[in-house]
């Protein structure tokens, strides 16, 4: 307690207070920029550590990792594109809720949920103190990969489809082999192609399968975010209702951030594994399990509450034992250096008073970042009442940018095409993508403890097994699976005697629903045909890069990839044959990709046009074409709305994160602004 008020008593001043704004205002902001979150923020406010006071910076750092949190929440909820990799969960009901006209109330709940989930973290953390150590020391590589595991399979546990949430985690932890594997030092899957060695970007990841995948689905769809702008609801006493519902539903508050804080304990988990667990323990919980993922407000707390938590429970082995305990506390853990504070075991006894100035400087940013979105939900909740258009182009531009800012290069931002693709076959099919992101995040941590487990062991498998928390963590996915396995048999039966019909997942917008039509059902079965094919050759590829080294784990991981796609194919054969006998009476209107072809031809063209005529120029050339093309616009409004948006490039990305955006690859005309940019090879 003495840590607290110590930590509380360096905040409490004008500087303080003043240090928690800016925080808030950067974390807000960069937080709703989506793929950026809070490693991004850190990285972009690094000359602060360098410019100012140490005290000033560390409570600007604090207040600004809470409020990125619950600023890449508001583009979950309002626009169905997280933040970052750690507001995926709060999608799942907060965007239903948007769609539904309750984007303040989801809004609200976020909020209050953030805000308790900061507060539960800080009690739980300040009661752990005198055991973290004994955690460490009882967590080794072995637990860190069961851990993993168990997320995998919770994950697919939540998912509408077991196999294909396990399958697409499968996807993700694929998709992140691919590169330089730097535990061995061996370059794998790239295809010869330079730009893969250096491992495909998150940023580029999350936007193209999240931020340009719902954006072309919508675009094609037209309207508005609100499927009924009749039901739009934004007022501010929406939002400040959702806290006596808080109140009513203070155990999922209260379980979540306690998962929250025990997950941000464990170094290099990250906030990722922490909202699935606590999501998938209120849904496993719940009496009404079919609710979630359809906008179930207890999702939208149990996601909140735990995303904010565990930043408590990742600083305590960042201080206290100089580990990381998320990947943005490895950013933070350098800015510690910097500022010369020394972390370890000393740290409670010698400063003591940095680690309560942090957690009090996180719970006021949390405070302070609700307030602003409560009470700013009638102008934020307004974006799902937009034409489509200008929801898609701001969006388009900003996603391009943070793609570029993430590792300044141009071919990131080409790249986010076959992603859009590849995160539209997968939506369509039903395979849930936020599994897919999971996977990419945990891929390599996963590798590293396999092998450093197995090392230990001297490669024999039962190495894995050789500790109780190893054993009950394995213990509790045999159960997990066995469970699924229950209620797979209990669904079938259901269906069996439900009318037919009823056999695929995508309904006249693209979104999983029903599908009675032998076209798409094929497109989905041959999907999982292609996914097996290249299980196979990731399989065969594999020993080449060391049978007991680099290739081993891509061999195991591909495995399990192709057991997860057999089940797929057996079902989705199953329903073809299914349609095939009813005939394919229903067409269902949507289910045709020529309805995507104009935007996809747009962000094809947009590409294009930006790694040539750089940002602003190509920004201004593409939006005026595009309002003019898609909204009808005259030549000269349309023109006005290029400029604008090249402004908005300038304002936040050139001036206030003081970025030098691509210039386009085309002769130099003006410095930095226009032309004489030299791509980096990509063969």
């Amino acid at each position: 307690m003495d840590i607290i008020l110590q930590g509380f008593s360096m905040i409490a001043t004008p500087m303080g207070i003043g240090a928690i704004m800016i925080g808030v205002v950067i974390g807000i902001i960069v937080g709703a920029l989506p793929g950026l979150g809070q490693g991004t923020a850190l990285l972009l406010t690094l000359p602060i550590a360098i410019s100012y006071p140490m005290e000033f910076s560390l409570i600007i750092y604090s207040a600004l990792l809470g409020a990125t949190t619950f600023g890449g929440s508001i583009t979950s909820i309002v626009l169905g594109i997280p933040g970052s990799a750690q507001n995926l969960v709060t999608i799942l009901d907060g965007y239903p809720m948007a769609r539904r006209g309750e984007a303040s109330r989801a809004i609200g709940l976020a909020a209050f949920s953030s805000l308790f989930g900061a507060l539960m973290g800080m009690v739980v953390v300040i009661l752990l103190l005198p055991f973290v150590r004994i955690l460490m020391y009882v967590y080794g590589a072995r637990e860190y990969f069961m851990t993993i595991v168990l997320a995998a399979v919770i994950v697919a546990f939540v998912s509408s489809d077991f196999w294909k949430g396990l399958a697409s985690f499968g996807i993700g932890a694929m998709v992140s082999l691919v590169g330089v594997d730097m535990t061995f030092g061996v370059t794998r899957y790239t295809g010869g192609l330079f730009y893969f060695w250096g491992k495909i970007p998150i940023a580029v990841f999350i936007i193209g399968l999240f931020a340009l995948n719902g954006l072309v689905m919508l675009q094609a769809k037209g309207s508005t975010i609100v499927s009924d702008t009749s039901l739009f609801k934004a007022r501010p006493l929406d939002a400040l209702r959702a806290f006596p519902e808080i109140i009513r539903n203070f155990p999922v508050v209260a379980r979540s951030s306690v998962i929250g804080v025990i997950v941000g304990i464990l170094p290099g988990i990250g906030g990722e594994v922490a909202q699935f667990v606590s999501y998938g323990a209120q849904k496993g919980l719940s009496k009404n399990k079919e609710d979630y993922g359809k906008g179930e407000p207890k999702g939208v707390i149990a996601s909140e509450s735990s995303n904010n938590a565990k930043d408590s429970g990742a600083l305590l082995p960042t201080l206290c034992l100089g580990i990381p305990g998320s990947p943005e506390m490895s950013i933070m853990l350098g800015i510690l250096l910097v500022l010369g504070i020394t972390t370890g075991p000393s740290i409670l006894a010698t400063q003591g008073n940095i680690l309560g100035m942090i957690l009090i400087a996180a719970v006021i940013g949390n405070v302070i970042a609700g307030i602003i979105c409560v009470f700013g939900s009638t102008i934020i909740t307004r974006i799902t009442i937009v034409p489509i258009n200008f929801v898609f182009a701001v969006t388009v531009m900003l996603a391009s940018a943070a793609t570029y800012a993430w590792a300044t290069n141009m071919w990131d931002v080409l790249m986010l095409i076959p992603f859009c693709l590849l995160g539209m076959l997968l939506t369509r099919a039903a395979y849930p993508i936020t599994n897919l992101i999971l996977g990419y995040v945990l891929g390599p941590l996963a590798e590293r403890s396999f092998h450093t487990t197995l090392q230990s062991g001297l490669y024999d498998p039962i190495v894995f097994l050789n500790s109780m928390t190893a054993m009950v963590l394995f213990i509790a996915v045999v159960a997990l699976l066995a469970w699924s396995g229950i209620n797979k048999i209990r669904k079938s039966k259901k269906r069996a005697l439900a009318a037919d019909g009823e056999a695929g997942p995508v309904n006249e917008h693209g979104d999983p629903g029903k599908l009675n039509d032998i076209a798409g059902q094929k497109e989905r079965f041959f999907l999982a045909v292609g996914l097996a094919v290249v299980s196979v050759l990731f399989i065969v590829i594999a020993p080449s890069y060391g049978a007991m080294k680099s290739g081993l784990f891509p061999l195991v991981m591909s495995a399990l990839m192709l057991f997860s796609l057999v089940f797929i194919l057996i079902g989705e054969g199953r329903n073809l044959v299914r349609l095939k006998r009813l005939g394919d009476a229903v067409r269902v209107r949507g289910n045709n990709w020529s309805q995507y072809l104009k935007p996809l031809v747009f962000l094809a063209c947009y590409a294009v046009a930006l790694i040539l005529f750089g940002f602003y120029a190509g920004n201004f050339i593409m939006f005026t074409i595009f309002f003019r093309w898609f909204q009808k616009s005259s030549w000269p409004k349309a023109a006005l709305f290029g400029v604008i948006f090249v402004a908005v490039v300038y304002v936040i990305f050139a001036i206030a994160f003081k970025a030098i955006l691509w210039p386009g690859s085309i002769p130099m005309i003006i410095p930095n602004f226009f032309g004489g940019g030299h791509l980096r090879p990509f063969v």
